[in-house]
């Protein structure tokens, strides 16, 4: 019923392995895919020693690609979901960890509600503070202020991008979800697949994002037909490291893909950014938080 993917480069082993133990003690895991873009034969070697039964009957997978980016990394784990009529697939960092029971959660409520297409929960740092995982469609002024500017001297304009004055006590259907944990209805992913079908090329994430923009892609496309659900009732634990804000390359690879986006959906006219943003500011105003 559910499969995952890692996307993997130059990755932590250990970190790897307790993603992957949280990801195998799921009921409902069929398989995940380590997809390693690295080309690395230490994580191959790796996964046959410490999951010698699950890569001998293939729940755990392996797959060394060229490094085309995050979302082409992810794209290869879907496609085999797609062709396996897997029901949900997830798309996860390896830096996350979470309780046993998180994903069943999520599942269930997806099976419950067949008009939401992706769930994300909620989403905390190691010490229990929040993490911004889900936001408004961004606009050039906010990822400016974000990323250039000290965040005390707008923390009203960041506190509403982010949602962060929500105190992300309810749920609701944000445009944009972080690509840490992203767990997708399949039939959702399909029906917003472009490329090639007769070569089993298609694209979920748009590969002309290397890296960073993808995931705000993709849960907007996602969003024109679907549900793309915020759940607080599920806690997840990302060791976020932020890596554009250590490194002026990762920094460059960040801009570039800000700007691509902005080419693609537009810069300050974007009139469904707009209307999806405005629709949930309205949801917010009708919610109230739950005991």
């Amino acid at each position: 019923m559910v499969s995952a993917s890692i996307v993997t480069y130059h990755t932590e082993l250990t970190e790897l392995q307790r993603c992957m133990e949280c990801l195998l003690a799921v009921s409902d895991m069929d398989w995940v895919m380590i997809v390693d873009n690295g080309e690395e034969s230490r994580i191959s070697a790796f996964l046959a020693s410490v999951f010698p039964r699950e890569m001998e009957n293939r729940r755990v997978r392996y797959t060394a690609e060229p490094n085309r980016g995050y979302g082409a990394g992810h794209n290869v784990a879907l496609r085999t979901a797609s062709a396996e009529r897997s029901r949900y697939h997830l798309v996860i960092n390896s830096d996350v960890f979470f309780p046993h029971n998180a994903v069943e959660t999520l599942v269930a409520y997806m099976e419950q509600h067949a008009d939401v297409g992706q769930v994300i929960p909620l989403v905390l740092y190691p010490d229990g503070r929040h993490q911004h995982a889900y936001r408004l469609l961004p606009t050039p002024s906010d990822v400016f202020v974000r990323r250039f500017l000290p965040r005390s001297w707008f923390p009203g304009k960041m506190a509403r991008y982010t949602l962060s004055y929500t105190g992300y006590k309810f749920e609701m259907n944000p445009p944009f979800h972080m690509g840490c944990f992203m767990l997708f209805r399949i039939e959702a992913l399909r029906s917003i697949a472009f490329g090639t079908t007769t070569e089993n090329k298609e694209q979920y994430f748009d590969e002309r994002f290397f890296m960073y923009s993808e995931d705000i892609d993709i849960t907007r496309r996602i969003h024109r037909h679907w549900k793309t659900m915020f759940l607080p009732q599920v806690s997840i634990t990302h060791a976020h490291r932020a890596a554009s804000y250590h490194s002026l390359r990762m920094l460059c690879v960040h801009m570039r893909s800000m700007i691509r986006y902005f080419n693609k959906w537009g810069w300050w006219k974007d009139k469904e950014r707009v209307e999806f943003n405005n629709r949930l500011r309205s949801e917010i105003k009708s919610l109230s938080p739950r005991d």
